[in-house]
């Protein structure tokens, strides 16, 4: 006897197995409930979410679990609470306030969130002159039917909920630090004001070897 199946064989095999394992287990792509029992609740951050404290006694990571644990508040909040210390700190420059700039020199943020319970996420990119870009990320969550907004959209969101819009997102050390790197990259338009004078000498000396200018003047 044969082994081959046929086509049509195959298809009422496969759709037998698929009601089978249906019975006992999730269909693919399936949410797993939420469990409201039995976890232990974790934080977990890059190393700046356990340094940084904006001036306070907790960092990120210890702040997001206090609220998770004792203040009884959504995972979430408490998570983007946790995040904000960063943001504000302005010692802190890869995040938030005080981050270091784009190559124009002006601070560009993003962020994202998820919400589990919910099943829904919200993110920026891109956001300028907002501080806090987690929680314009947790806005766009929850009051709009978008996942993320980018750039002008982004601020104009963030100007319409009634965040604080700044001129300037620098501090004086993410500023002395972009300086720096334009020196680096570009020492013809950006001298180090040190040397700014040495080199009008050369440059103006250099000139009177050619004959451009009079040594006199």
């Amino acid at each position: 006897m044969s082994s081959t199946l046929t086509r049509r064989e195959f298809v009422h095999a496969t759709t037998a197995t698929s009601l089978a394992l249906g019975a006992t287990a999730p269909a693919f792509g399936q949410a797993p409930a939420v469990r409201t029992s039995g976890t232990k609740p974790v934080v977990i951050a890059s190393d700046n979410g356990n340094v940084y404290k904006n001036g306070g006694t907790k960092t990120g990571v210890q702040l997001a679990f206090e609220m998770m644990t004792s203040g009884g508040k959504d995972v979430l909040d408490s998570l983007v609470a946790g995040v904000n210390l960063c943001e504000l700190d302005p010692e802190e420059s890869g995040v938030g306030f005080g981050g270091l700039p784009n190559a124009d020199g002006v601070v560009q943020l993003d962020s994202c969130c998820m919400h589990g319970p919910t099943r829904r996420a919200g993110g920026v990119a891109g956001q300028e002159c907002v501080r806090t870009p987690s929680l314009v990320a947790k806005a766009v969550l929850e009051q709009t039917d978008h996942h993320l907004l980018a750039g002008k959209g982004a601020q104009d969101f963030a100007r319409h909920m009634g965040f604080k819009i700044e001129d300037d997102l620098n501090t004086e050390t993410s500023r002395r630090l972009w300086l720096e790197w334009k020196r680096r990259i570009d020492p013809d338009h950006y001298l180090d004001p040190k040397k700014r004078g040495e080199a009008m000498q050369m440059a103006g000396l250099s000139m009177v070897r050619d004959g451009l200018i009079d040594p006199a003047h």
